[in-house]
């Protein structure tokens, strides 16, 4: 192999490297401050929309990717069905097992899923797919834990948020202070509207159906709520496309 193809596949290692301990120091950080049980109540409640969205009561097996504190769990664990919950964080999980002792909570990278092909009925991923390195590879390696006729739900934050577009010239700075949060990790972007629908294309994923975000915005601190307000403004104001978070229902072709 050539030195300068070496040297940028050195480069591409070290920076997925970087993506990743930043992920797990940032959630490791932040799962202290989010467990709170008013807080997980507020997430059931707002992921019961999901059971119409995904007709979830009728998948037996179910991997959730990213789980966090396990919030999606308020809503399966009364459905009769098998869960598995994944997270890079392991401080994240213990305090998940806390809420949710019943539970299966496993300690992963999304890149090497430790399970056999077509094991999975729905797969979902919530505000997680777009905080990895390589999102079409995870994708490809997620697609093959689906079964034939299995499904996906991924809930991803959108680069096409109109108070983007407003902030531009002016509110730089607020953007990334209080929507984006300078994810400190180099070369990080989110994506818009239509590249996540390439995304997912390119991936061998056709999108059944978008649907506003699922989850709850009346919950943190001062500076969170005033971000979640001007979220839930806008939501009711513009087309799907430009809001801050869209969900996906997405099919194997």
């Amino acid at each position: 192999m050539p030195f300068y193809l070496k040297e940028t596949l050195y480069s591409q290692v070290e920076l997925e490297k970087e993506w990743t301990e930043t992920a797990v120091k940032l959630a490791d950080k932040s799962s202290k401050e989010k467990a709170s049980t008013k807080r997980q109540k507020l997430f059931a409640n707002s992921y019961k929309k999901l059971l119409d969205r995904i007709c979830i009561k009728d998948e037996p097996a179910v991997l959730d990717l990213g789980c966090g504190l396990g919030e999606i769990n308020g809503v399966l664990k009364n459905q009769g069905l098998f869960v598995v919950n994944i997270d890079i964080s392991l401080s994240s999980l213990r305090i998940a097992k806390l809420f949710y002792p019943q539970s299966n909570f496993l300690c992963a990278d999304l890149s090497n899923i430790p399970f056999k092909k077509k094991t999975f009925d729905l797969i979902t991923a919530i505000s997680s797919l777009e905080f990895c390195f390589d999102k079409a590879r995870i994708l490809r390696v997620v697609k093959e834990k689906l079964k034939d006729n299995g499904r996906m739900y991924i809930e991803v934050r959108n680069n096409d948020f109109i108070v983007y577009g407003l902030m531009k010239h002016f509110f730089s700075f607020y953007k990334k202070k209080v929507f984006i949060k300078d994810y400190p990790a180099k070369d990080f972007q989110d994506l818009g509207y239509n590249e996540w629908i390439d995304l997912f294309r390119n991936s061998g994923l056709s999108v059944e159906k978008t649907y506003a975000s699922a989850r709850p915005w009346n919950y943190g601190s001062f500076e969170t709520r005033i971000k979640n307000f001007i979220i839930m403004i806008t939501k009711h104001l513009v087309p799907l496309k430009h809001h801050y978070m869209i969900g996906f229902v997405l099919k194997k072709y």
